[in-house]
């Protein structure tokens, strides 16, 4: 069966949706298939918008990931989860952090409004009929708060959409990382896994 998989991942910067992207690119590469990444880093400093697309394929000519064609969106933060989830087909899975970081973005007057975090995730749930959503920031302030994005991944492989087997991922933890940032990074992983297999 031939491998064609977009993924998502949104959040703001500091959260590491860009690094998240690359660790899981890198592991598809070590399972053999192709890979085209990109993302929008314009506003990367922390509390900007964030996004980085992975594409994982086994055949050349994927196309670039367009409004209504990804299979996964992990969403760091609701906010930007609601921004990107265009992107989404009408089947598309969301997994999304339901910690609320407001972007640096947001004016003033729009606020109030966004803070009501229950709304965002409730536009999802309604529009897409598997989200699962949970506390990620809680899971990784227990191992790191700098491991927010590995536990999200870890909820997104439990979705079963991602071609990657989790041990190579794994694998791309401690080769990309110190044993110390590793290890920290797969306890994150298999939290998040962990977590959202029971959902």
């Amino acid at each position: 069966m031939a491998v064609d998989v977009k993924v998502v991942l949104a959040g703001v910067g500091g959260q590491g949706a860009v690094l998240a992207g690359y660790v899981l690119a890198a592991s598809a590469i070590k399972e053999g298939l192709s890979v085209r990444t990109y993302g929008d880093m314009g506003m990367s400093r922390r509390g900007g918008s964030v996004s980085s697309f992975v594409n994982i394929f086994d055949k050349e000519g994927t196309s670039a990931t367009a409004v209504g064609t990804a299979d996964l969106l992990v969403g760091l933060e609701p906010i930007e989860a609601v921004r990107y989830c265009k992107y989404l087909k009408e089947d598309g899975i969301v997994v999304v952090n339901s910690y609320l970081i407001l972007p640096s973005t947001v004016g003033k007057k729009d606020r109030a409004e966004l803070s009501e975090v229950e709304n965002l995730l409730e536009f999802l749930k309604k529009n897409f009929k598997k989200t699962i959503v949970f506390d990620a920031n809680k899971i990784a302030c227990e191992i790191n708060s700098l491991t927010t994005n590995i536990v999200m991944l870890g909820a997104a492989f439990s979705t079963g959409k991602i071609p990657v087997s989790t041990e190579t991922f794994k694998q791309t933890l401690r080769d990309s990382f110190a044993p110390e940032i590793a290890e920290m990074n797969i306890e994150a992983f298999e939290r998040g896994y962990d977590e959202c297999n029971r959902k």
